[in-house]
């Protein structure tokens, strides 16, 4: 298992649902564990639960905003300052907006926050993240990237927004970004990993549908079961550069299992266009 009583991890989103799961998780395992959250009453009250639950002291909550590029190069700046080492970054996509919105920097919102804004993260915290060795970059994903389309010139449609269709293009955004970076990580020969995980249907459902929602309330899995399939990501030894983990039963529920998707990933030209993109328009260039 990963040493993680010695390791240092930032995940975003972590004061609800399966971020808070994953890492009460890793504060049990003694992890020096980063609540990454926007809002600070919640983030604060998070940090301090997992504290009584765990007797673990080396939690915190640090402010962050995935909606504007100025509060990530301020979480970025202060961390790389605070902190010698990164062991894990956990990107952890949270938002679904029913109607359209725009971040500050002026980017569709689900895209905004769910893509660019972890990407923008992870391109400020590399450096850091490669000087720490075996670190690991994971994407917790979902299994609706499957019904994504990146639509490169229209990434910010008012007119033809629909919420299901904007969350299912920047949960495939999610994909291939993780599966980009893992490539560029291989071709450098770098040995941090970029893995992607995906929870399955648990019973916060974010997809808008009715009949989904419904049917993650009866048969979804508690957001405990949920976080599994990241937390072997994170803890297992074994771990490759383009791992995929994701319940063994439809990917829908059960225990995690995983496959290596880095060989056999069909999209690597989108992938390319996508972060050449996300560079232009965080104005973040990745350097290895």
């Amino acid at each position: 298992m990963f040493k993680l009583e010695e390791s240092t991890v930032v995940i975003t989103g972590a004061n609800s649902g399966i971020g808070f799961e994953i890492a009460r998780t890793l504060a049990k395992r003694k992890a020096c564990v980063i609540f990454a959250c926007k809002n600070q009453f919640w983030g604060e009250y998070a940090v301090n639960k997992v504290k009584l639950d765990t007797g673990n002291t080396n939690i915190f909550y640090k402010n962050l905003d995935l909606s504007s590029i100025d509060s990530i190069h301020n979480f970025s700046n202060k961390f790389n300052l605070d902190f010698e080492n990164l062991n894990v970054l956990i990107n952890n996509p949270t938002i679904k907006c029913d109607s359209f919105s725009k971040t500050v920097d002026g980017f569709e919102m689900n895209m905004g926050v769910n893509h660019l804004g972890h990407f923008a993260l992870t391109g400020l915290l590399l450096d850091k993240i490669l000087k720490t060795p075996n670190s690991r970059i994971i994407t917790i994903g979902s299994l609706f990237y499957r019904y994504g389309k990146i639509d490169f010139d229209n990434m910010n449609d008012k007119k033809n927004f629909k919420s299901n269709k904007a969350y299912n293009n920047s949960r495939l955004a999610n994909m291939l970004f993780s599966l980009e970076l893992a490539r560029k990580l291989k071709k450098h020969n770098i040995y941090t990993s970029s893995v992607s995980s995906h929870p399955g249907w648990t019973k916060i459902s974010r997809n808008s549908n009715k009949f989904i929602r419904l049917f993650a309330s009866i048969f979804g899995q508690s957001t405990a079961l949920g976080a599994l399939p990241t937390l072997h990501a994170v803890s297992l030894e074994n771990v490759k550069n383009g791992d995929y983990f994701f319940p063994n039963k439809f990917g829908i529920y059960g225990k995690p299992q995983k496959k290596n998707i880095l060989e056999t990933a069909s999209k690597s030209k989108i992938s390319r266009q996508l972060w050449n993109l996300s560079e232009d328009l965080t104005q973040i260039v990745y350097k290895f």
